[in-house]
C-alpha cells in the first residue's frame, strides 16, 4: 500500500516544459533588415485582400454577411 502511494507521489512531480528558445530577433531586438525595405512598402495600414467561397447573404440589394453554406 505504501509503495502505490510512493508511486503515485512521485508520477505526479515531473520535470517543467522546456521551451524552446526565442527568435533572435525577438532576443536582441535591432536585428530587422528594415533598410532592405523598400519605401512603399512600409506600412501599417497594409492592402488586405479577402476571398471566400461561403455564400454571401443579402439584405435587398446589400450584402451582410457571409453565411456557412459553400457559393
Amino acid at each position: 500500500m505504501a509503495g502505490l502511494a510512493l508511486l503515485l507521489l512521485n508520477s505526479a512531480c515531473e520535470q517543467a516544459i522546456k521551451l524552446a528558445p526565442a527568435p533572435t530577433l525577438y532576443r536582441v531586438g535591432n536585428t530587422f533588415p528594415v533598410e532592405g525595405v523598400p519605401t512603399t512598402l512600409r506600412s501599417v495600414d497594409p492592402s488586405i485582400l479577402y476571398v471566400t467561397d461561403r455564400k454571401p447573404e443579402y439584405a435587398g440589394d446589400q450584402l451582410v454577411d457571409y453565411g456557412h453554406e459553400r457559393s
